[in-house]
């Protein structure tokens, strides 16, 4: 079970369940995938099989004794709490302005260490101590989740406390019935939350997701919070069609850059970069194709297949592939397994945005590093 849940067996399962759900015409926005769209998405699942070829060890990674972690969720939970509390004195908190997220202000660049180490909180306590000290922190994740109303922090913190629940644990048949109550809940607080959202930007109506989905009569029977787990996990998907089939049918979007150095240069900093270090060097927000404006998610892989098609989605998966492998290496073992956690949640996260460089969230994969390094090796650690 632990195997299925990490890079990259999670996102090549997750490939073929959006796709599968794309074959279901749930709105009347999108067309239903072509053959030419089914083979896009068996290249890319066979590719990360891949990289499975490679990563795949039958013996569970190390994971140091419970407690050990106990000066580093305290030194991130205090750093994160105090940050996002200095942030709502100075600028409000979100989920009580007018304007809700939209109008939301953050201090620059200290937001991205606030939220990493929100999320690296989660990560360390769910991993390295015990099951209350997880759940304290995971509570205080998603208290901050939802007065900052992102939905975001608060999918990432469920997925790496189940993603850790089963590298500490065997389950066992009580356990799966819990899994999947968990899986359940977060899907309503998903929906909750975005209704939420859209109320305090002032344009919620009844059956808000019906409509800005277009849902169909088949659409709209399954109900307003599945509908939202529909759309979120296919929108990308169909995004993510569009994008391979213009570069294909429109040639390379290369043109509208002048020259071939500048799509060059764009991927660099839309793809491969993380975007806090990118918009130093000149790089802009690259904007997909979208088959409707407002469903403006695509996959972590639309951006390369729009400059360079298929090709550009391989060339980023091997690059991937390479950063995983570096990053295992390097990475001190006493928080080797917080980071397979970690990069195997962003995988997960692949089918809806290319997290790994986002900067709040690669500053979590520093801020392991280096705790791993101050802290030094647990005495438990052999010397195998």
């Amino acid at each position: 079970m632990f195997r299925l849940m990490t890079y990259p067996l999670n996102i090549m399962v997750l490939l073929l369940i959006s796709f599968v759900l794309s074959l279901l015409p749930y709105s009347s926005f999108y067309s239903l995938p072509t053959e030419k769209d089914f083979l896009n998405i068996v290249l890319i699942v066979v590719f990360y099989f891949f990289v499975l070829l490679f990563t795949f060890d039958k013996k569970r990674i190390y994971i140091p004794s419970t407690g050990w972690g106990g000066k580093i969720y305290k030194s991130l939970l205090i750093l994160g709490l105090v940050g996002f509390f200095l942030e709502f004195a100075v600028f409000g908190v979100p989920l009580f302005s007018t304007g809700g997220r939209a109008s939301a202000q953050v201090l620059p660049v200290l937001h991205v260490v606030f939220y990493s180490a929100m999320i690296c909180t989660v990560l360390v306590s769910s991993l390295y101590n015990s099951p209350k000290i997880m759940l304290i922190c995971l509570l205080m994740a998603v208290a901050i989740s939802v007065l900052t109303l992102s939905r975001q922090m608060a999918m990432i913190s469920f997925v790496i406390v189940i993603i850790s629940t089963i590298f500490r644990y065997k389950f066992t048949l009580k356990m799966y019935v819990y899994f999947f109550i968990v899986l359940v809940a977060i899907g309503v607080f998903f929906g909750f939350l975005g209704n939420i959202r859209q109320q305090l930007a002032g344009d919620y109506k009844n059956d808000y997701i019906i409509t800005i989905g277009g849902a169909s009569r088949e659409g709209a029977s399954i109900g307003n919070y599945l509908y939202w787990l529909w759309l979120y996990v296919t929108s990308p998907m169909y995004n993510l069609f569009l994008n391979l089939n213009n570069y294909d049918q429109l040639g390379s979007i290369c043109s509208s850059y002048g020259a071939l150095d500048n799509c060059s240069k764009s991927y660099i900093l839309s793809v491969l970069m993380p975007n806090t270090l990118s918009k130093y060097l000149g790089g802009e927000e690259f904007a997909i194709d979208l088959v409707v404006p407002h469903l403006n998610t695509g996959t972590g892989y639309a951006i390369a297949g729009r400059l360079y098609g298929i090709m550009g989605v391989f060339l980023q998966l091997t690059i991937q592939f390479l950063y995983y492998i570096i990053g295992y290496l390097f990475t001190p073992r006493n928080v080797r397994a917080a980071y397979v956690v970690l990069f195997s949640a962003f995988s997960i996260f692949m089918i809806f945005d290319n997290l790994y460089t986002r900067g709040e969230f690669f500053f979590c994969f520093v801020l392991i590093v280096l705790s791993g390094l101050i802290h030094g090796r647990s005495k438990n650690i052999d010397n195998t």
